[in-house]
């Protein structure tokens, strides 16, 4: 447009006059009535939405403008968008319109925004003009088909024919309904029947279109669906964008993703949020791999609609492939809660819960479609042989061969069934009743008599079977593999080398063979042959992670511990996601002696696969190991919710608990263990410790018995604990037998702890005497150690507890107590190094009282009373109520001359009951000051 240039004036007239043409050009000068006009003109040309913009307008400028409000109505119903069509209907008629102008578009547009009931009612023919009523009853049918009241439907289709008008769209209800009873015979016969005149209509093509994908033609389909859209019957609106969504669908079900693709990135682009084009482009990405893109789409479409059950199928797919079972379990229980009907989403939920271990919630997801939909019943008896219940299976699968005898793959489901229930005649019978298998079929059959064989015991039918089988296959180096794997199950190793090696002599370096001879020779301790053989994998396969597993395992079996790290550092290195290898370097770390760096791969591994059990438990048990219990617990916690079934799961939460203090919380804990798995003796054997050390003696006897009920009663962890038991009964001389009996099954130190206790109680002389024995059978028993050496200085026995405490010191060097506890025996036997350990015990615990007491005291034999005093006061002034501070502190304070403090030092010491042993002293030290 022209700019005026400076010092140049439009006249003010000619200036208005422009600005009121364009105005009136634009359409901002337009009446009401003028857009309402309009709107008319528009609706004509079959420009819905024009027309829904200009009278929008108008009810801006005139909201109680009647014709326009039912206006827009018509023309929001005509463009698809039935909800704003019904909620303009229903303010046309609060603001006085009359219903009977718009009855049955009302009605119509109703039943079309899901309101059938509503629809039924205002759809009444009593209430319209008898040509009306061929249209009435074919929406009253719409109505009630929509609300599953099919005969009732096709009553009212048979009055909506008689009228000639109606009689195309009604037949066209009838097909509908024929599908909706699952009859696309029928729904043909009748779509067949209309002709050419049929051919003209959009929804004829989309009715065919449903038909075909019935008679399972999807390629057909897609062309019907093409023909739909091009006999729409408008340029505009919600149908062309619900048949442009139909045909997209259609296409990703035959696999034709691309041009699926380009159709629903265009519905996209067009409108973001609506839940159709999210849908699909969640589906689409799906397909192609693309699952975090998926996740993304279907979040978008529960964004707008956050019960949609598809979505959150969709949301449960994704995560599930991206190996996110707790969250995919999450979305799709939502599916299921939505849309009990779901049958993909109750499938894909019991496939996850198998996931996490969880049979018998997978068979409740699964029950209400197993033996109506084969893919649920195959998952069902699978979920049923895990729950530990086969017979369940065979059921299952017996019914469905009953309704279908010739199905071998429903057969084979079965064989596989009576496997697990061990019915091996029954089994084999079966497979000798499949026909007509292809050579898929016939060679997993194959397979499977071998593997029943195996199972039944008859290992020479199974080497013939299996050898027929070679026999007619002689090329082929995957049967060998297949045969050589099921002979190393049942752990037929021989029989196993056989196959593996015939294997590698078809098929020279077959990854498959070599690995599994590795393994062998592993097992057998030939390690030199082992790691030939996975060497030879990874020269077929340079980048095999198994054999490099496999290698590091071999290294570390060999003592080999640097390499055994080396080769698992880099794998972790090489793949950001490796879990078996971090979860393997993270246990050798631990082992080697390298916490903190196990500590960060366990992290690692855990932040890689946070729904995987094995990951997550694992950094638990090193956050316990690192005393992190409170950490420990939150990973131990996510665990559980991702396999709440797990027992070992719940032992270890209870650790945890233990180590966290909370001992009623880890009660709880290994109660729920023996909820889940009551022969669990290893829980069994926590709680009575745990009761015991609670003091509830009654319980722990009580479960006492019942261990001793499922383990011999020599076993040496029962003898432990019974011993524990009757020392906390005060039953000492009863305690020592058991104790013995762990001592001599291997307890070690903890059990020798026990016996010195229960010796001593029971007044045997020279009960110190067990600790050193056990020391003598373990010398690195720090626990032992550390008690003999406190018995021994406690008894007097000065040299003993030296002999101990240096010996601790070169374990723990950096050890304060045993530092502070040497010093003062260091002084006591004029040692010179009794001032240096006792400054290295001050350095290491710079707020210990009695630290600063033995350094002060042995600081003030040596003559240096003025630092003596000063570290013995503030050892005073921390521990009050240790009586040989204050006693040391009242000696201080006399040489000092502060005679006043001294005195009440003194007899503070002699009111002290418990300081017996300083009586005398502080008595004296009273009389030396003339008190």
């Amino acid at each position: 447009m022209r700019k005026f240039s400076k010092g140049m004036h439009a006249p003010a007239g000619a200036l208005l006059a422009a600005v009121a043409l364009t105005l009136a050009g634009c359409g901002l000068g337009m009446t009401a009535e003028q857009r309402v006009d309009k709107a008319r003109e528009y609706m004509g040309g079959g420009n819905y939405p024009a027309a829904i913009i200009e009278l929008k307008n108008a009810l801006q400028d005139d909201p109680v403008n009647v014709p326009a409000r039912v206006l827009l109505a018509e023309a929001s119903h005509r463009a698809g968008d039935h909800d704003s069509a019904v909620k303009e209907f229903e303010r046309s008629i609060d603001l006085g319109a009359d219903i009977e102008a718009f009855r049955l578009d009302l009605a119509d547009a109703m039943v079309r925004s899901g309101r059938a009931e509503q629809a039924l009612a205002t759809a009444d023919p009593a209430k319209v003009p008898a040509g009306e009523r061929g249209r009435a009853e074919l929406i009253r049918a719409q109505s009630l088909a929509a609300l599953g009241r099919l005969d009732e439907a096709e009553a009212a289709l048979e009055v909506a024919r008689r009228d000639p008008g109606q009689a195309l769209d009604a037949d066209l209800m009838r097909a509908r309904v024929a599908l909706a009873r699952n009859q696309p015979d029928a729904a043909r016969e009748i779509i067949d029947g209309l002709g050419g005149a049929g051919e003209q209509r959009s929804e004829y093509w989309e009715t065919l279109a449903n038909i075909q994908i019935m008679e399972g033609d999807r390629e057909a389909a897609v062309e019907s669906y093409r023909k739909a859209i091009d006999t729409v019957d408008e340029s505009f609106g919600a149908r062309r964008f619900i048949l442009l969504g139909s045909l997209a669908e259609t296409l990703l079900s035959i696999g034709n993703v691309d041009e699926a693709r380009r159709i629903s990135e265009r519905l996209h682009r067009d409108a973001r949020q609506h839940p159709l084009p999210n849908y699909l482009m969640s589906r689409v990405e799906y397909q192609s791999g693309n699952f975090q893109q998926a996740l993304a789409y279907a979040q978008a479409l529960l964004s707008v609609q956050s019960g949609s059950s598809i979505g959150n199928t969709l949301a449960g797919a994704a995560t599930l492939a991206m190996n996110q079972p707790a969250q995919a379990e999450s979305y799709l229980t939502r599916a299921v809660e939505a849309d009990p009907g779901n049958a993909t989403a109750r499938k894909l939920l019991a496939q996850t819960r198998l996931g996490l271990g969880s049979p018998q919630d997978a068979l409740a997801a699964l029950a209400p479609i197993a033996g109506t939909d084969r893919e649920a019943t195959a998952l069902a008896g699978m979920a049923s042989i895990r729950a530990g219940d086969p017979e369940a299976a065979i059921e299952l699968f017996g019914r469905e061969l009953a309704n279908d005898p010739d199905n071998d793959n429903v057969r084979m489901q079965l064989v596989v069934s009576l496997m697990a229930a061990g019915r091996n005649d029954e089994a084999l019978a079966e497979l000798g009743m499949m026909k007509g298998l292809d050579d898929v079929g016939q060679l997993r059959a194959d397979l499977i008599e071998v593997a029943v064989h195996i199972q039944a015991g008859d290992l020479a039918e199974a080497r013939a079977t299996a050898s027929e089988l070679a026999g007619t296959r002689p090329a082929d180096p995957q049967v060998r593999n297949s045969l050589g794997a099921l002979f190393l199950a049942a752990g037929q190793v021989g029989d196993a080398q056989r196959w593996f090696d015939e294997s590698t002599q078809l098929d020279p370096g077959n990854a498959a063979a070599e690995f599994n001879l590795g393994r062998i020779a592993a097992a057998a301790g030939r390690s030199v042959e082992a790691e030939a053989r996975f060497n030879a994998v990874l020269v077929a396969d340079p980048g095999n992670a198994a054999a490099k597993t496999a290698l590091a395992q071999l290294a570390w079996s060999d003592g080999r511990r640097g390499d055994a790290i080396r080769r698992l550092e880099e794998l972790r290195a090489g793949d950001a996601r490796a879990l078996l290898p971090r979860i393997m370097l993270s246990q050798y770390l631990q082992a080697d002696g390298r916490g903190a760096e196990a500590l960060t791969v366990a992290r690692e591994a855990a932040a890689a696969h946070p729904d995987n059990v094995e990951a997550v438990s694992l950094l638990g048990g090193m956050l316990l190991d690192a005393g992190q219990p409170a950490e420990a617990l939150r990973a131990f916690e996510r665990a559980i919710d991702l396999q709440p079934g797990n027992a070992r799961l719940f032992l270890n939460r209870a650790r945890a608990h233990v180590l966290a203090g909370d001992l009623d919380a880890a009660r709880r804990d290994l109660r729920n263990v023996l909820t889940i798995d009551p022969d669990s003796t290893q829980a069994r054997l926590a709680l009575i410790d745990l009761e015991r050390r609670t003091g509830r003696l009654d319980e722990a006897a009580e479960q006492l018995a019942l261990v001793k009920r499922q383990m011999p009663g020599d076993d040496p962890a029962v003898s432990l604990l019974e011993g524990e038991l009757l020392l906390a009964q005060r039953e000492p001389a009863a305690a020592i037998a058991p104790l013995e009996r762990a001592m001599a099954g291997g307890i070690g130190g903890r059990a020798a702890v026990g016996l010195y206790q229960a010796r001593l109680q029971a007044g045997q002389p020279d009960a110190i005497r067990t600790l050193e024995d056990a020391l003598a059978a373990n010398p690195d028993d720090v626990v032992v150690r550390v008690l003999a050496a406190d018995q021994h200085l406690s008894l007097g026995n000065f040299d003993q507890a030296v002999r101990h405490y240096e010996v601790l010191l070169r374990v723990q060097p950096d050890n304060p107590a045993m530092l502070n506890n040497l010093a003062w025996l260091y002084n006591r036997k004029g040692d010179g190094r009794a001032q240096a350990t006792a400054e290295r015990a001050l350095e290491l615990a710079p707020e210990s009282p009695h630290v600063m007491d033995t350094l002060g005291w042995i600081l003030h034999q040596r003559g240096n009373t003025t630092r003596a005093l000063e570290l013995i006061s503030r050892a005073a002034e921390l521990a009050p109520d240790v009586a040989e501070i204050r006693y040391h502190h009242a000696v201080l304070l006399a040489e000092t001359g502060e005679k006043d403090r001294a005195a009440r030092e003194a007899l503070a010491v002699l009111a002290d009951e418990t300081a017996v042993q300083y009586h005398a002293q502080a008595q004296a030290l009273l009389e030396r000051l003339g008190r």
